[in-house]
């Protein structure tokens, strides 16, 4: 049985990290990990993370984007381990109106969409705004990365 289940690798300048979820109950520590090393998709073994169910996880290769504009490393926001897709549009004008303080600031910035460094953002959204940025965006099949636009091999 696999222990964890990872549904997102990220590739950058100084290597890849990894999040990952407990498939067995760990009561009373968070389900949720994150694990980093020193690979490229080029370098990555497959091999050496066995015991993680990978299949389907989405990758993404921010490396040529840093090189460009290192920055974003810093004001792009954090991938959070939510795995809901958040609707903004799930904020009522009424529950705005109900909001104080950093609540309301939070809210604000899920409905603009502005967000920046130290912001937690889905899976999902994530991945999407580094594709913005023109990250490769991939997933894993059996033991390869597949990537968007490019045929299985």
């Amino acid at each position: 049985m696999k222990e964890r289940k990872c549904f997102m690798i990220t590739f950058g300048l100084g290597g890849h990290g990894m999040e990952l979820e407990s498939l067995v109950p760990c009561a009373p520590c968070s389900p949720y990990s994150h694990l980093s090393g020193y690979s490229t998709p080029e370098t990555f073994k497959f091999t050496e993370y066995e015991k993680f169910d990978l299949e389907g996880c989405v990758v993404i290769d921010k490396r040529e984007v840093l090189d460009k504009n290192p920055g974003l490393a810093v004001s792009m926001p954090m991938c959070g381990h939510e795995t809901k897709k958040f609707n903004p549009d799930d904020i009522s004008e009424m529950m705005m109106f109900g909001l104080q303080g950093e609540f309301k600031t939070l809210a604000q910035l899920a409905k603009t969409g502005n967000f920046s460094g130290l912001d937690f953002v889905s899976p999902e959204l994530y991945a999407e705004l580094w594709r913005q940025h023109g990250a490769r965006i991939g997933k894993v099949e059996g033991d390869k990365i597949v990537w968007e636009g490019e045929l299985p091999f």
